[in-house]
């Protein structure tokens, strides 16, 4: 983890994803999809080391989710 000057040792703590996704075909002269999928994503990571000068990485936890939509070819 990089967090200005510093370099933070993190390695406690989990994270997961988690995702459905649909598609459809496209009709025309090249194959091509298009595709939503529908996410969900969360970590949850413990205090880092501490550095030579005092400092350290608080913990954290992050939640996303959203929707995504693609065009495949």
């Amino acid at each position: 983890n990089q967090s200005g000057w510093s370099t933070f040792t993190q390695d406690s703590g989990y994270g997961f994803h988690v995702s459905a996704a649909v598609s459809r075909a496209l009709r025309g002269p090249r194959p091509m999809a298009i595709q939503v999928e529908r996410y969900y994503r969360y970590w949850n990571v413990e205090d880092s080391t501490v550095t030579w000068d005092g400092w350290y990485e608080p913990a954290n936890n992050c939640t996303e989710y959203g929707v995504k939509l693609s065009v495949l070819f």
